[in-house]
Order: C-alpha cells, then sequence, then structure tokens
C-alpha cells in the first residue's frame, strides 16, 4: 500500500513539473535575467513559450504577402481571399508547424475602406483552426492609408506586376482616409490566444519588433540531465532555451520604409543580454518584411538557392543589420517576402538571405502559391537545420540543409 502511495505521489510531482515547464512565459526570463525589462516593454508577459517537440523538431512556416482585402468591392476582391485561405489551409495541413510568422502585407490596407480587422479574422481563421500559435510582422501595406484612384478602370483591374500595384504615385490618388493603425493591428492580433505576436518597445520605430523564446524539448533535457551535464528543468529557464526568433519592423505604411539604430541597437541588447544570462550564444533567426540593402547583390546562380524571377526592392537604409548579426554571432537566418517572384536563399557574411514564398492571391503575380518551412533539429545545445517551400498542391520544392 505504501509503495502505491509513493508510486501515485511520484506520479502527482512530475505532472506538475511537467506542468510548470509548460506553462513558462517571458515573466519567467525577466525574472532571472531583469535586465530584459528594459528590452520588453509593452509585451503581454503571461503569453506562453512554445518548445521543441520530443522528437527533437521545430517546424516554423513563413506565410508571405496574403494581401487581404485588396479589390473589396470588385468581382475578383473576395475570390481571390478565398483562395489565399484555401492555400494556407491546403500548406497547414500538408505540414502541421508548430509556428506560423506571417512576414507582412497580410492585407492591403490602402484598398480597405474600413476597419480592417475583418480581414485580420480571415486571415488567422486557418490557424484559430488547426489550433497552431502564430506571430506577425508588418509589411508596407498592412495600415497604408486607403485611397480610391480617379480611374475607376483601372482601380477594378487586379495588379498584375508591381508598379501596377504600388501606391506611390500621387497622381492617381483623390483622397486618402485614415484606416486601422499598426498598433491597432498589433492589439487585435494580441487578443486571440494563439498569438504569440508582441507590441514591441513604443520608443522603437515601428511597432513589430519583439522577440520569441523557443524552449528545449523535454526530451532533450532529460537526457542531458541524465548526462550529468547540469541542465534540469528546475535550475534555470535559460538552460532550457534552445533559439530565439528576432521579429523587427521594416516599416512602410504610414512610416519610412527602414530600419533604424535603434531598433538594430534594441537587438544587439537583447541578444548580448541573453548571451550573458544564458552563459552562452544562443543560435537564432529573423523574420521582416522588406529586404535588407544586402539583398541588391548576393544574388549568384551558382551559391544560392531558389526562384530568382522578380526583382530586389529593399528598405531604403538597414542601419548595418546584418554586420550586428554577424558581429553577435548568434542569427543563422533571415527572412523577408516583399518581392513575389523570389524565394532564393543566398549566404552572406555568415547569415542565410532567404525569401518565403508568395502565398496569397492577393498582390502582383501569377507564380504558384506557397510557403516556406523551416526545420529545426536539437544537436546538444543548439540546432541544425533545413528549409523547403510547401506548394499548395503538395509538392516539396528547393530542399536544403544546413
Amino acid at each position: 500500500m505504501q509503495k502505491k502511495i509513493a508510486f501515485v505521489l511520484c506520479l502527482y510531482f512530475i505532472f506538475i513539473i511537467n506542468s510548470f515547464a509548460l506553462s513558462l512565459n517571458t515573466n519567467s526570463f525577466i525574472q532571472q535575467c531583469p535586465e530584459l525589462e528594459e528590452f520588453t516593454k509593452n509585451y503581454n508577459n503571461e503569453k506562453p513559450i512554445l518548445r521543441f517537440r520530443n522528437d527533437g523538431t521545430f517546424k516554423v512556416m513563413q506565410i508571405a504577402d496574403l494581401h487581404y482585402g485588396e479589390g473589396e468591392d470588385t468581382d475578383w476582391g473576395p475570390i481571390q481571399d478565398s483562395n489565399s485561405t484555401r492555400a494556407i489551409k491546403a500548406v497547414l495541413a500538408f505540414e502541421k508547424p508548430d509556428l506560423v510568422i506571417y512576414t507582412g502585407d497580410q492585407i492591403t490596407g490602402n484598398d480597405i475602406k474600413k476597419n480592417a480587422t475583418a480581414y485580420w479574422s480571415q486571415l488567422v481563421q486557418p490557424c484559430v483552426e488547426a489550433g497552431i500559435n502564430w506571430a506577425v510582422v508588418f509589411g508596407n501595406h498592412d495600415d497604408a492609408p486607403y485611397f480610391y484612384l480617379e480611374d475607376s478602370e483601372k482601380r477594378l483591374v487586379k495588379p498584375k506586376t508591381r508598379s501596377e500595384s504600388s501606391n506611390k504615385d500621387q497622381n492617381q490618388i483623390k483622397n486618402k482616409k485614415s484606416i486601422t493603425t499598426r498598433s491597432e493591428l498589433m492589439d487585435f492580433d494580441m487578443s486571440y490566444n494563439l498569438s504569440l505576436s508582441q507590441k514591441g518597445p513604443s520608443d522603437l520605430h515601428g511597432v513589430s519588433n519583439y522577440f520569441l523564446p523557443i524552449l528545449h524539448s523535454k526530451t532533450f533535457l532529460n537526457k542531458q540531465k541524465q548526462q550529468q551535464q547540469q541542465i534540469s528543468e528546475s535550475q534555470s529557464d535559460f538552460d532550457q532555451l534552445a533559439t530565439i526568433f528576432y521579429i523587427l519592423d521594416s516599416g512602410g505604411g504610414r512610416i519610412e520604409e527602414a530600419l533604424h539604430i535603434d531598433q538594430v541597437n534594441w537587438y544587439t541588447n537583447v541578444s548580448q543580454t541573453i548571451t550573458t544570462c544564458a552563459a552562452r550564444t544562443v543560435a537564432s533567426l529573423s523574420f521582416i518584411h522588406i529586404p535588407l540593402l544586402d539583398y541588391s547583390d548576393v544574388y549568384n546562380p551558382d551559391l544560392c538557392f531558389g526562384m530568382d524571377d522578380d526583382g530586389v526592392f529593399t528598405v531604403n537604409y538597414d542601419s548595418h543589420l546584418l554586420n550586428a548579426f554577424q558581429k553577435n554571432a548568434d542569427v543563422l537566418g533571415l527572412f523577408v517576402g516583399h518581392d513575389h517572384g523570389n524565394n532564393w536563399c543566398c549566404e552572406k557574411q555568415d547569415v542565410q538571405l532567404c525569401y518565403g514564398r508568395h502565398t496569397g492571391y492577393g498582390g502582383y503575380g501569377d507564380w504558384p502559391r506557397g510557403a516556406r518551412v523551416i526545420q529545426l533539429t536539437e544537436n546538444n545545445l543548439s540546432w541544425t537545420w533545413k528549409t523547403w517551400i510547401r506548394m499548395e498542391n503538395g509538392t516539396i520544392i528547393d530542399q536544403h540543409n544546413f
């Protein structure tokens, strides 16, 4: 009888420990590393932190350039939104990722007359239905001011090229009105339980500047504990830390298309603080919308892989973010959208510069739709990774291991 009671108590305490480990949030890290508090202003620190699967993998899906709400008063606008939803559901069903990152231009704000949150609800609904967590970064169209064209025939024709979809020709603009702001869109997104998005510090340029910690699997931690490497779930949350995803707002819409020095300094400060508190460099990835200037001269068909069927349209300036990545030696890959006909990856300064795949049926171009997948696999305290494109029809292209 006593053995049975002891066994039940043992199971109970295992359950409590596991439950605690699964419920870690940003507050846990701040308590053990108070210096992080300065860089997490405006955070909802009660959001949960994800961890690797017990098989030692973590799968991220990048969904790029959906452009919901484009042509909302046309016949083709609602149809292409429906097609975008179908594409998202298809790639989610094939891959079943642990996390989705929407990398900008989720909506075409300059075409939306009223509150944009109705379209936002549509684009996150596939994740809601599948029970998959997501995070967002803003693009240049998400909060672009609404306008309509004097030439109604041009307005009613779906743009086929980047120049046709541009909202910069002031001669075509008859009226501008305010729509939903970046801050309002982020508040709405964060209201979903499955959203891991955060509103970054208000003293930075942009809104979607934040980081997402991802924890090692419990299987990995138990194995490390058995090997007596001083890693236990009760010792330190930083012992469990597997990776960091840095999300940065490249602007556009209401603000300049740029990465400012305050954003680069914020990344550097967070990176160095985590390195100090974890007592090691934590291998990381980063996600933005508009490519850095470094994308403009890096493509070489002999050294890169993936589709190169579009121009490269970069931020106005990026405050040497890639140099900061290289100096801190933590970010291994940067993923962008914006240029719908590209999905290549090229290495520069020890960082893989990658595009996603145009996922939505909104926006210019008629390339087949898909999504980039990034899979991390635990390897000692770090991880190896590979990436591929999952097409809407289920095929896999451009797979590459790192």
